[in-house]
């Protein structure tokens, strides 16, 4: 099971191959990335109506 992908911010210096090479999918960095940007924001915006 690879959970790195949430633990670990930098794809490219991950140890564990993610769960897209085990099924045979490729991997799509962009929408990794995005994925990561979503989650910023949405912490962003938490933090910003609850601290703020």
């Amino acid at each position: 099971m690879h959970v790195c992908r949430y633990l670990a911010r930098d794809v490219d210096k991950c140890a564990f191959l993610p769960p897209e090479i085990y099924q045979g999918k490729a991997i799509d960095h962009e929408a990794l990335l995005f994925d990561e940007f979503l989650e910023e924001e949405r912490e962003r915006k938490l933090k910003k109506l609850f601290w703020d």
